[in-house]
């Protein structure tokens, strides 16, 4: 008599089981899996030159070939075809659950982890901005709110990564993949259910990117030392590319929307014989019906006959008004044209860091600023970065399945690995382009996934093994 246990090991080692096998057995009820490539091997093992009439068998045959992945049950003396389960089951749910509980776990200590480092390093200027803005639990709020949708952003790739492969470990450790794949789950499975995480998560990073993120870009381009522009900073230096001005000061009170101690450096062209002007004030003011939007400058020290010279014109348009021509600029006065912000003057490109992807193009549009190649790069990355996520993740995850049974810390190496891999060609890449080493700034930004994208076909054949 054959014990369920001879029945196992006879199907695992010739794979494939004849009715002759079972004959002799005293088992009314037989229920066996069994592994074929396609239907035609699976119907030949079954309906073997041995039947056994007697005997109530139900055969299970799964298909585990590259097409089509279904099952097939034979329940003697007809043979019928039960399509897999389309719907999330039960196992889909654990699996999913377990995934977002880890990932859950993981940003929460980080997050945690982050505030609590940066809080104690800026301690003493939070205390002080904290009796302006009206107690240190407001402050916290809107100072590391932000900020956490920030540092979502930042980790969110890495993040999925680790709670993919630390499920997985999770399930293997437990020997719950044992009983999933006894039960007839494939592995595939278990790597599609976290793949919908994944992607539930890299687009939800997109949107916080896209949407949320540009909502508080203020907060989060102002630090503890300047926050909202409520202490005094060094302006950055700028080009206004529209009319040639360079502009500079020794102080940018941005709250206030003033320049102190400013310098307005006059391009050749414009005027030989007036090289800059220095003033004690700027401020900046938007347009009217009497001057476009620009700097009034109070109280200028240089040149010292502000007062009797004309406007500077640059292709026919005012640039320098004086107050000569201008009667609504007072003694000692003058207007200078330019398109330049204040938050621009204060933060300069840092900017773009946090704009979306059509604040970035919009700006780069604008003939009061210049933009390297960098900046274009750094467009075409924002709009491939949920592709390279993802990418990423369908390389490290099949590999991760495949060593975790073997060796979980030789997984994790080979993980740590790949990750460092892109990352270094990603920066790599988008280095050449920022100094026109590689001439497409479009080029630049795609060579990481041009690399990597077939490497990731290549990892999900792993799967079928």
């Amino acid at each position: 008599m054959l014990t369920p246990r001879e029945i196992t090991n006879r199907l695992e080692r010739p794979r494939r089981l004849s009715f002759a096998t079972l004959e002799g057995t005293e088992h009314k009820s037989i229920h066996v899996v069994l592994h074929c490539r396609d239907w035609t091997e699976a119907k030949s093992t079954i309906q073997g030159p041995n039947r056994n009439r007697g005997l109530r068998t139900r055969i299970f045959a799964r298909e585990t070939g590259v097409g089509k992945l279904g099952w097939g049950a034979y329940n003697w003396p007809s043979f019928t075809t039960i399509p897999e389960e389309k719907s999330m089951s039960v196992i889909d749910r654990y699996v999913l659950l377990l995934f977002g509980r880890i990932f859950a776990v993981c940003f929460v200590s980080l997050t945690g982890l982050f505030i609590v480092i940066h809080l104690f390093t800026n301690l003493d200027e939070l205390s002080v901005l904290a009796d302006k803005v009206g107690g240190m639990s407001k402050l916290l709020v809107e100072f590391y709110g932000p900020r956490i949708l920030d540092f979502f952003d930042r980790t969110v790739a890495v993040l999925v990564l680790i709670s993919g492969v630390c499920a997985l470990a999770w399930m293997q450790r437990h020997r719950e993949m044992t009983a999933i794949e006894a039960a007839g789950v494939p592995t595939s499975r278990m790597f599609r259910t976290i793949l919908v995480g994944a992607v539930g998560l890299i687009a939800l990073s997109a949107l916080n990117r896209e949407v949320w993120i540009p909502q508080f870009k203020d907060e989060l381009i102002s630090s503890a030392q300047n926050w909202r522009g409520l202490s005094e900073s060094i302006p950055n230096f700028q080009k206004d590319h529209q009319t040639g001005l360079r502009i500079h000061g020794e102080k940018l009170l941005a709250a206030e929307s003033k320049i102190v101690a400013p310098i307005i450096q006059i391009p050749v062209d414009m005027s030989s014989s007036i090289p800059r002007i220095t003033a004690m004030t700027a401020w900046f003011v938007p347009a009217d019906e009497n001057h476009p939007a620009g700097l009034l400058l109070e109280d200028i020290t240089e040149p010292v006959n502000i007062n009797v010279l004309n406007d500077l014109d640059d292709s026919g348009a005012a640039v320098v008004f004086a107050p000569e021509r201008h009667l609504w600029l007072k003694s000692n006065q003058c207007f200078v044209a330019s398109t330049l912000t204040v938050e621009e003057m204060a933060f300069g490109q840092q900017e773009g860091d946090f704009s979306s992807i059509g604040e970035m193009v919009k700006s780069i549009r604008r003939p009061t600023q210049w933009y390297s190649h960098g900046n274009r790069i750094a467009i075409h990355a924002r709009i491939i970065r949920p592709l390279l996520d993802l990418t990423l993740l369908l390389i490290t995850l099949p590999i991760a399945m495949l060593f975790t049974e073997r060796n979980l810390f030789l997984a994790a190496m080979i993980c740590v690995l790949l990750v460092a891999a892109v990352q270094v060609t990603t920066l790599l890449s988008f280095s050449l382009g920022s100094v026109s080493l590689i001439k497409s700034s479009a080029l630049a930004a795609w060579i990481p996934l041009i690399i990597f994208l077939p490497l990731s076909t290549l990892s999900l054949k792993l799967l079928n093994r």
